[in-house]
């Protein structure tokens, strides 16, 4: 379990009210929005750190590189963005009522291309591997990145 600390900021976002519902139970102090986090419009340097665990794979890869951009401009100098990913690239599939939270889908660009973007967008990368990790009772791979802005 991670303890977070009340005298942080914490901003969640998600385009599930459920996954939102879910998010602000375990942590009562933070602030949560319904959201598409490709549409925010977030002032330029407004965090210290992006958290994006299993979430931008669930954004078209094609909004991806984008997104990427996003959040180094809204990251201030120094900030951190760590990312859990798919490190190989596939095509976007879908499921129309993912675990009763809604239409969801998935999609990569692929460890090689995400640690090119970062470059691209950049930030430097600090640490990046793949780690492999239990769903059910199957193995899954994720690729951690973890960037900083200079």
């Amino acid at each position: 379990a991670v303890r977070l600390s009340p005298r942080t900021r914490y901003i969640g976002v998600d385009l599930s009210p459920a996954m939102i519902k879910l998010a602000s139970a375990g942590v009562p102090f933070g602030e949560f929005w319904v959201a598409d986090m490709r549409l925010l419009g977030l002032p330029p340097g407004s965090f210290d750190a992006v958290i994006a665990f299993y979430s931008i794979i669930h954004v078209p890869a094609e909004d991806q590189p984008a997104l990427f951009a996003r959040v180094f401009r809204w990251l201030d100098a120094g900030g951190v963005f760590v990312a859990s990913l798919a490190p190989e690239a596939e095509e976007a599939g879908t499921d129309p009522d993912w675990l009763g939270a809604g239409p969801m889908i998935w999609s990569s660009l692929g460890a090689d291309r995400y640690r090119s973007l970062a470059v691209e967008c950049g930030f430097e990368i600090v640490a990046d591997e793949v780690i492999p990790q239990m769903e059910g009772d199957r193995p899954v791979e994720f690729l951690w990145l973890t960037c900083r802005k200079p």
